[in-house]
């Protein structure tokens, strides 16, 4: 889509910038980042982008039992959605239908500001 511009016109966003602010399109984004820059960015928390990546999830719930997921549906706004869980079996029936993003939830923000 081409946006026109004349001197009536402003634009108070970036172009495309509405593709970072879905959930999945940016997990795959960080994806392919934290696969050619690990070291730049290590410092994201484990996640999996429903329903493709179910079976990763598993492996991952089995090994890693006391974690906790939050998990988002893609198409949520505003907290819309949102849960916390430790076991498939807690999932939302449309996580296996429609996409969620499922990260390890961090209790405690370690940044420094």
């Amino acid at each position: 889509e081409v946006i026109k511009s004349n001197n009536d016109c402003l634009f108070n966003r970036y172009p495309l910038m509405d593709h970072f602010a879905k959930k999945n399109i940016l997990s795959v984004i960080l994806s392919r980042l934290q696969r050619f820059f690990p070291v730049d960015f290590d410092f994201l928390p484990e996640y999996y982008l429903l329903p493709d990546e179910l079976a990763d999830l598993e492996d991952y719930i089995k090994t890693h039992p006391d974690v906790i997921f939050i998990a988002k549906p893609s198409c949520g706004k505003a907290g819309v959605g949102i849960k916390l869980l430790k076991k498939i079996t807690e999932l939302p029936k449309k996580a296996l239908e429609t996409e969620y993003l499922l990260q390890r939830y961090i209790e405690r923000n370690n940044c420094k500001m």
